[in-house]
């Protein structure tokens, strides 16, 4: 039996796996990460395992994916709550105006400037302005040094306020 196969007799049993490894937000998303590791063992075939050693090799890709799914919409809520920081840091944005196109405009370009962030400068956002690490936390977390980190966070600054400067 292949590890598809395996999890087709078997779905019932490794939705509910997914189920009690989720938290309860993401419950509903068993189903999908079920589906994923299908899709996965379609797209990339696994190789042959065991017949006796199928039940853990599914259940750990089942596991694996629901650990993946929740780094995700980690990441994103993070993303989300630094997009508000900013929103209300940089532009002085209080979420308290009539005009929802100003929250549409102000996002916007706060979106924009992040998606031209290079990857270590998104890194060192979420680290340090996001999550709120020390600098040397981050520097160890990104395998780079303190001096680099505080050189980062200061042209992502830079790149914020000047940008919000040419906007207005």
């Amino acid at each position: 039996m292949t590890p598809l196969q395996y999890l087709v007799k078997h779905q019932t049993q490794l939705v509910q796996t997914a189920r009690n490894q989720m938290p309860e937000a993401l419950k509903a998303d068993a189903e999908d990460v079920v589906q994923d590791v299908a899709l996965r063992f379609i797209a990339y075939e696994p190789p042959r395992v065991d017949e006796d050693k199928l039940a853990a090799y599914v259940g750990k890709a089942v596991r694996n994916t629901c650990i993946a799914l929740c780094r995700d919409v980690k990441h994103r809520m993070e993303l989300r709550q630094a997009n508000d920081d900013i929103i209300r840091g940089t532009y002085g944005y209080d979420g308290s105006s009539d005009a929802p196109e100003e929250m549409v405009i102000v996002e916007s370009e706060t979106v924009h400037i992040y998606n031209e962030l290079s990857d270590i400068e998104r890194q060192v956002f979420i680290n340090v302005l996001t999550i709120q690490r020390t600098y040397k936390e981050a520097s160890k977390e990104l395998g780079i040094s303190e001096e680099a980190v505080r050189k980062h966070v200061s042209r992502i600054k830079k790149k914020f306020n000047g940008d919000t400067q040419h906007g207005n």
